[in-house]
């Protein structure tokens, strides 16, 4: 009887055992879903943040283009 108490005992530490570790498995499926939906975010706002740098750069240029077009028309003009 005493044996049976034991192996009983066993078996619910088994058991318990078991949960814990496919609750600990489904907590790292979870955090590695996580983490990519994650860099998959910053990747994509460095993109943006990239087409924005772009598109500031081209600004920049163009805005001086224009005033070099004006300092050589007032030139002209002079």
């Amino acid at each position: 009887m005493g044996s049976s108490i034991i192996s009983d005992k066993h078996e619910c530490y088994l058991q318990v055992l078991a949960g814990r570790q496919e609750q600990i498995q489904d907590k790292m499926v979870e955090l590695r879903r996580q983490q990519e939906e994650s860099i998959a975010r910053r990747e994509e706002l460095l993109k943006d943040m990239e087409k924005a740098n772009q598109l500031t750069q081209r600004e920049r240029e163009q805005t001086a283009r224009q005033k070099e077009i004006q300092r050589d028309e007032l030139s002209a003009q002079v």
